[in-house]
Protein backbone atom coordinates (compact mmCIF):
# COMPACT_ATOMS: atom_id res chain seq x y z
CA UNK A 1 0.00 0.00 0.00
CA UNK A 2 1.40 3.44 -0.92
CA UNK A 3 2.19 6.07 1.68
CA UNK A 4 -0.20 9.01 1.52
CA UNK A 5 -0.03 12.33 3.40
CA UNK A 6 -2.69 15.02 3.66
CA UNK A 7 -1.25 18.43 2.68
CA UNK A 8 -3.29 21.59 3.27
CA UNK A 9 -2.14 25.03 2.12
CA UNK A 10 -3.84 27.80 4.07
CA UNK A 11 -3.49 31.37 5.35
CA UNK A 12 -4.77 33.38 8.32
CA UNK A 13 -8.11 34.33 6.72
CA UNK A 14 -9.02 30.64 6.49
CA UNK A 15 -7.86 29.47 9.92
CA UNK A 16 -11.41 29.04 11.28
CA UNK A 17 -12.14 26.72 8.35
CA UNK A 18 -8.74 25.02 8.75
CA UNK A 19 -9.45 24.25 12.41
CA UNK A 20 -12.77 22.64 11.42
CA UNK A 21 -11.11 20.70 8.60
CA UNK A 22 -8.32 19.34 10.82
CA UNK A 23 -10.87 18.32 13.45
CA UNK A 24 -12.75 16.28 10.84
CA UNK A 25 -9.52 14.72 9.59
CA UNK A 26 -8.57 13.67 13.15
CA UNK A 27 -11.98 12.06 13.70
CA UNK A 28 -12.06 10.15 10.41
CA UNK A 29 -8.46 9.78 9.29
CA UNK A 30 -7.50 6.27 8.25
CA UNK A 31 -4.87 5.21 5.77
CA UNK A 32 -2.91 8.46 5.88
CA UNK A 33 0.55 8.80 7.36
CA UNK A 34 0.44 12.42 8.53
CA UNK A 35 -1.15 15.84 8.09
CA UNK A 36 1.05 18.67 6.78
CA UNK A 37 -0.12 22.29 6.96
CA UNK A 38 1.64 24.93 4.85
CA UNK A 39 1.16 28.61 5.78
CA UNK A 40 2.86 31.91 4.94
CA UNK A 41 5.37 33.10 7.56
CA UNK A 42 3.16 36.09 8.48
CA UNK A 43 0.23 33.79 9.22
CA UNK A 44 2.21 31.23 11.22
CA UNK A 45 2.13 33.27 14.43
CA UNK A 46 -1.69 33.10 14.45
CA UNK A 47 -1.84 29.30 14.46
CA UNK A 48 -1.72 29.03 18.25
CA UNK A 49 -4.47 31.65 18.65
CA UNK A 50 -6.75 29.34 16.66
CA UNK A 51 -5.48 26.20 18.41
CA UNK A 52 -4.30 24.66 15.15
CA UNK A 53 -2.00 21.66 15.39
CA UNK A 54 -0.74 19.26 12.74
CA UNK A 55 1.95 16.62 12.42
CA UNK A 56 4.02 19.12 10.49
CA UNK A 57 3.65 22.86 9.95
CA UNK A 58 5.70 24.35 7.15
CA UNK A 59 6.21 28.09 6.80
CA UNK A 60 6.51 29.33 3.23
CA UNK A 61 7.52 32.76 1.93
CA UNK A 62 4.94 35.57 2.08
CA UNK A 63 3.58 36.53 -1.33
CA UNK A 64 1.64 39.69 -2.12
Amino acid sequence: MPTVDIVIRSHAKDFAWLRHCLSAVRRRRTGFRRVVVVVPRKSATRLTRYGIEANSIIRCPDYA
